[in-house]
C-alpha cells in the first residue's frame, strides 16, 4: 500500500512464507470429493443439456402443429 505502515510484499517474502498443509490422506480426501462433485456437474450438465434440446425439440413440433391447423381437436 501507499501507507508507511504497510510493508511491500513481493515475490521473495511471499516464497518465505509457510503455508500449513493438512495431511496427505485429508488430502487424497479432498481431492476424491471434488473430483465426485465435479462428476456429478458434468452428469447435471449433460441431463440439462439433454432437457434443452429436448424442449426445444418439442416446442418446434407445437408450434408446426399450431400453424397447420392441426392442433384444434375435433369435438362431436
Amino acid at each position: 500500500g501507499s501507507a508507511g505502515n504497510m510493508p511491500k510484499i513481493n515475490q521473495s517474502i511471499l516464497a518465505d512464507v509457510q503455508v500449513p498443509l493438512p495431511p496427505e490422506v485429508v488430502r487424497s480426501q479432498i481431492v476424491y470429493k471434488l473430483d465426485a462433485a465435479f462428476n456429478l456437474a458434468d452428469a447435471i450438465a449433460r441431463r440439462l443439456d439433454w432437457a434443452s434440446r429436448r424442449v426445444h425439440v418439442s416446442s418446434q413440433a407445437v408450434l408446426t402443429k399450431a400453424f397447420r391447423g392441426e392442433l384444434l381437436g375435433t369435438r362431436s
